[in-house]
């Protein structure tokens, strides 16, 4: 695995924060999910951040990927390295038994603006209209209780609810969403859910990896349908913390981001594929497999 491929993207987000503020995860969100070119599927977690950050077009494939396709990576071409996760079968030393664990390896991938000859790939951005419909439809079938009234935003887990201003109270559609996204966020960390430690108190480390694990849920979420999530006047508050975090622990922002999916997934009644494989050795480089990572 390329050893630094954490810090690289860890480093990359702390200047995003340094230079956006809490408005960090704007500069990632505005082209929707960035997609695998072969099969339009969206690649996952951490890697949308890799490369929505990568200053590129939203579609990506392997250099072989590319070739499939009919297209070619131009010569000179610098590729942008992304995780793969591969399951490994291991056995317990004391009780014998095997069980599976999930290793990082790398492997590269080249934008659709790189490659000569790539078809013609384009993100269908629906009318906001249906857009707000989908994003009314998503709360709904979360199941989770939402009261509105009042002027806070906040999921309360004795409770097992979310209490929300009302829409109108909002700047806009987008505001209210992502803001509704984020509390569904946390909601998912139920033990009858995804079952997340939600026991941390404010300004601890807990709970800020948790704030920082609904924040990147919403924005998944939101990416996910096309809306633009706006800052939270929240952010500002935790920013600080979730920086110290970040420069305290270079895999932070990978674990949060894959809570983050999970949560997403789970918002969106999306199945995660994750087939059992033989365990060998990930592929890497060039030549790696297509998987959604």
């Amino acid at each position: 695995m390329r050893a630094d491929l954490a810090t690289e993207i860890t480093n990359k987000i702390l200047r995003l924060m340094e230079t956006e503020g809490s408005n960090w995860k704007s500069p990632w969100v505005g082209q929707g999910l960035h997609r695998q070119a072969g099969n339009q599927k969206p690649y996952r977690g951490i890697n949308q951040v890799i490369l929505a950050t990568a200053g590129h077009s939203p579609f990506w494939a392997t250099y072989k990927g590319w070739q499939q396709i009919g297209a070619q990576v131009r010569k000179g071409e610098k590729s942008t390295p992304i995780f793969f996760w591969k399951p490994y079968a291991v056995r317990d030393r004391e009780t014998e038994e095997e069980k599976q664990i999930m290793l990082a390896r790398t492997y590269s991938v080249f934008s659709a603006d790189q490659a000569d000859n790539a078809p013609a790939l384009e993100i269908q951005k629906r009318p906001e209209i249906e857009r707000h419909a989908e994003c009314d439809r998503v709360i709904t079938e979360t199941g989770i209780t939402i009261k509105h009234g009042g002027d806070k935003a906040a999921y309360i887990p004795s409770l097992d609810h979310i209490i929300m201003p009302t829409p109108e109270q909002f700047n806009s559609r987008g505001a209210y969403y992502s803001t509704t996204f984020h509390e569904c966020g946390h909601a998912t960390g139920a033990p009858h859910r995804l079952n997340r430690d939600l026991k941390g108190r404010f300004g601890d480390h807990r709970y800020s990896f948790e704030e920082l694990i609904a924040e990147s849920t919403a924005a998944l979420v939101c990416c996910a349908i096309g809306i633009t999530p706006e800052p939270r006047k929240e952010s500002a508050q935790y920013l600080n913390n979730w920086m110290a975090g970040l420069r305290d622990d270079k895999h932070a922002i990978i674990r949060a981001f894959s809570h983050a999916q999970r949560a997403a997934d789970f918002i969106l009644k999306e199945t995660p594929e994750h087939a059992p494989e033989p365990a060998r050795p990930a592929a890497q480089g060039p030549d790696a497999p297509e998987p959604g990572p």
